[in-house]
């Protein structure tokens, strides 16, 4: 990728260092998917929606519906071991429109749970300090009492977190790890204690809820399996972390799950088993719980306090204070990846990808941080609508996962991924309705606000995507018109699912108001139509400002959508003149070549008086159908990338020697007088890449910044440096003293059919050399950039990350050497590989015009 000042990704950005052992990262995945919504829940949706039994069983149904969507996860992880996780996958297997979409959402997703954990320390300090940090200014958000002290304590949390994961690369992850023990062995020990104690039983009675049928019951808690395990699959986010092989995050996905399951039903159990004074069983008790003063509130912290007392209360506060601290700290690691992930495809300021010395994504942790600090002030009531969100966050980001999962395995062959990703695309379909759909199976789970702030969330979006689509240089955005069809879809439908919402509950208080109105005595109710008119009014002025708000949202979305359209109809048009400037030259260069094999086929024909005329015309022939062959093969290789059939064969090469060969062969091209090719070659081991990809994209650099370059030198520049036990980055740099690139047209030059028009009479060529050495980089995973100034040359860079080493190094690939113009060339530099030679001979259009064969 080319950076603003010119530098590689690898370069620039820094790179991610293997330090994550497994536990570390069971410790991500189990503290990410349990937080402080575990301790509280089943007092609160849990027992209400199923009993203990119909908890138990959804909790495990859920987890196996996760299970099958991590198996999804871990197909992708072994193919693409990148930072970024889900974002990474769809980009690759999808395109970057796919890609965005899913990082926006589970950008918010990753942050609301970040923020809910930490503004949780606002409800324990109430429950067991009183109002010990209710102090300072004081207001109210829907509902909620804000103060300045329980401000600082979220904010102070979130600076600790912070402070935290810059400390040190391991230091976080220790921490985690540690919070994570102490989370699942906590509540292991409470549950143990409540079960033991004289009359605790392991399932209380009654085992269901009694609102509906079992079935249904157990159906509902299987439907928040995207909230209940969201941050399970955060063990994506760090695949280029790994000290050990990928194969194995399988069974961390799994452990993960089954500790998050054994928390979540645990808990629950807990929180049904103890009941306090008055009430006969748990139905009665998590009816009146929230009005319930102290701990008596809290179904699980009244059950431990009451069996254990003080010690159970202290218990239960450390292990709380490990799931808000594992939520906090993995949660904020997570997003960070994600966010330098997409900074490194210039989807978010570059600066945000920046990796410091110790390993860590700083930036982009910072200005998470800086942003978090801000939620404290809008209520912790605010912060559980944005929570709801999440549940449509993750479901989306699951839903894309497991299609690029499908995508994969049904081109490899894998017909269990196909299963399994075929399933994933299904379950997170009926999440998306279930939480979407208001009484969709007699249940309501998004609140009325929630659907504006998805809406909301969705035209911030596609505002931020509009600032990016007209920024970016490599044309890689607004190729997927259904993306943003569904976007707009999405923007529709949640506004106006809120515009139900709030009208429904508008008229609903509007007609408690009358009954209880009409209820009064005649003598003390005043004016019935006064009464009448006035609420009419109030209902009428509520729904006016409700349809402005919904007209703006959908006019809002509209124009921007407007603007992404007219953007890509311009870019469709510049791609057409392009295209068709492209099919002109390659029609010309297509007849030359085959005028000269006809007409000297037609003179061989009629015959030649010497056998040196006849031998001149055989080899006439051969360039001519040679480059003829190159420029076909051009076309078809662009069009095997584009369309996504390029098949990227990695074998054990010894990249050195063949590079060397590529030089040799052409030194013999750069028959320049005042040209010199130099070349610089690390020694390095034997590396799985693919050869052919890597002489074709060896062969246009060099052969382009010969073509380009009449005096100075030509320079390449190879070496691998290992990052692994096994693997590591390899780079090839090739620099030029030619006439350099406008940066105007650096951002052209790599594009399709586009050739700079000042070269074009003198140089010829298609324009597709640059184009399909990228596209081919990128089929390797790897990163392409360039740097130039005008008049003083150029230089391109590759750098291939994740290469496998397959081989020991050879002391004799190491070289240095310095090619002078070809009458002084080295005894032997015509020794050459028989596969270099017949890629130079295709390479003819590299000498000056007057040194060519006549045609």
């Amino acid at each position: 990728m080319k950076m603003k000042d010119g530098k590689s990704d690898a370069a620039h950005y820094g790179a991610l260092t293997r330090h994550l052992s497994p536990l570390m990262v069971w410790a991500l995945s189990f503290g990410c998917a349990v937080g402080w919504g575990a301790f509280v829940m089943p007092g609160t949706d849990f027992l209400p929606l199923a009993g203990p039994l119909g908890t138990a069983l959804g909790i495990a149904i859920g987890a196996l519906v996760m299970l099958v969507i991590g198996m999804n996860y871990h197909f992708l992880i072994q193919r693409f071991p990148d930072a970024g996780g889900s974002y990474s996958y769809v980009k690759a297997v999808c395109n970057h429109d796919h890609g965005y979409l899913c990082a926006w959402f589970l950008l918010l997703t990753c942050t609301a749970i970040a923020w809910a954990n930490a503004t949780a320390l606002v409800l324990i300090g109430r429950h067991l300090l009183g109002g010990v940090f209710e102090f300072g200014f004081h207001y109210r958000v829907a509902g909620f009492d804000v103060y300045f002290g329980e401000i600082l304590l979220s904010i102070g949390a979130i600076l600790v977190a912070h402070a935290v994961l810059l400390a040190g690369k391991s230091l976080a992850f220790y921490l985690q790890t540690v919070f994570a023990l102490v989370v699942i062995i906590g509540v292991v020990v409470a549950f143990t204690a409540v079960a033991a104690t004289p009359g605790g039983v392991a399932l209380p009675r009654p085992a269901f809820s009694t609102s509906t049928r079992p079935v249904g019951q157990v159906l509902a808690i299987v439907m928040l399996a995207p909230w209940a395990f969201v941050g399970f699959e955060s063990a994506s986010h760090f695949a280029e972390e790994y000290t050990f092989p990928r194969r194995r995050a399988i069974w961390i996905l799994v452990s993960a799950l089954v500790a998050s399951a054994l928390a979540y039903i645990l808990l629950t159990l807990i929180g049904a088993a103890v009941l306090p004074e008055g009430c006969a069983d748990w139905t009665e008790y998590v009816h009146k719980a929230s009005g319930m003063p102290g701990l008596k509130a809290l179904p699980v912290f009244n059950a431990v306090e009451t069996t254990l007392g003080r010690a159970g209360l202290i218990l239960l506060c450390a292990t709380t204070f490990g799931a808000i601290a594992t939520g906090l700290i993995g949660q904020l690691a997570t997003a960070s990846r994600l966010l330098m992930s997409m900074a490194r495809d210039d989807i978010m300021p570059h600066r945000l990808g920046i990796v410091n010395s110790r390993g860590i994504p700083a930036n982009a942790q910072t200005f998470l941080v800086a942003i978090s600090c801000l939620v404290p002030f809008v209520g912790r009531t605010a912060i559980s609508r944005i929570v709801d969100v999440t549940t449509i966050g993750a479901s989306i980001a699951y839903g894309y996962v497991s299609f690029c999962a499908f995508s994969v395995a049904r081109r490899n062959g894998s017909r269990l991924v196909q299963a399994t990703g075929a399933a994933g695309v299904v379950a997170s379909i009926a999440f998306v309705v279930y939480f979407l759909v208001p009484n969709f199976w007699a249940t309501t789970v998004f609140s009325t606000e929630s659907y504006l702030i998805l809406a909301a969330w969705a035209i911030f979006g596609l505002v931020f995507f509009h600032w990016i689509f007209h920024n970016d240089a490599n044309r890689r955005m607004g190729k997927s018109t259904v993306t943003w069809i569904a976007s707009l879809f999405l923007i529709f439908f949640a506004s106006h699912m809120w515009m139900r919402q709030a009208t429904g509950t508008t008229v609903q208080e509007s007609i408690y108001a009358i009954v209880e109105h009409y209820a009064n005595d005649p003598e003390d109710r005043g004016d019935d139509r006064e009464f009448m008119d006035a609420e009419r009014e109030e209902v009428r002025t509520v729904l006016n400002r409700n349809n402005v708000v919904q007209i703006g949202l959908v006019v809002v979305a509209l124009t921007f959508m407007f603007t992404i359209y007219q953007t890509i109809s311009r870019r469709e048009r510049e791609a057409a003149k392009a295209r068709g400037y492209f099919f002109s030259t390659v029609s010309h260069d297509i007849r030359t070549p085959l005028n000269a094999i006809i007409g000297f086929s037609e003179m061989l024909k009629a015959g030649f008086p010497t056998k040196k005329e006849t031998d001149e015309a055989v080899d006439s022939i051969l360039v001519s159908s040679k480059t003829l062959l190159r420029l076909i093969n051009d076309v078809l290789d662009l069009s095997k990338l584009e369309s996504g059939k390029m098949v990227i064969k990695p074998e054990p090469t010894d990249c050195a020697r063949l590079l060397r060969e590529i030089v040799e062969a052409l030194h013999i091209a750069a028959r320049k007088p005042g040209l010199e090719l130099r070349t610089s070659i690390e020694a390095m081991p034997a590396l799985a890449i693919d050869p052919i990809r890597l002489r074709q994209i060896t062969f246009n650099l060099v052969g382009n910044a010969i073509k380009f370059t009449e005096k100075g030198f030509v320079e390449l520049r190879a070496g691998f440096s290992q990052t692994g036990l096994e693997r590591g980055t390899f780079t090839l740099e090739v620099e030029d003293t030619g006439a350099g690139i406008g940066e105007n047209d650096q951002k052209r030059i790599v594009q399709p059919y586009i050739q700079l028009e000042s070269k074009i009479s003198r140089h010829g060529g298609t324009g597709l050399g640059l184009a399909i050495t990228k596209q081919l980089v990128e089929a390797m995973d790897g990163e392409f950039s360039l740097t130039s100034q005008l008049g003083r040359g150029t230089t391109f860079t590759i750098s291939i990350p994740n290469v496998k080493i397959s081989g020991e190094a050879n002391p004799a690939d190491s070289s240095s050497w310095g090619y002078a113009p070809r009458e002084n060339a080295p005894a032997g530099a015509q020794a050459v590989s028989p596969e270099a030679a017949a890629a130079l001979d295709g390479m003819a259009e590299v000498a000056p015009p007057q040194e060519r064969p006549a045609r």
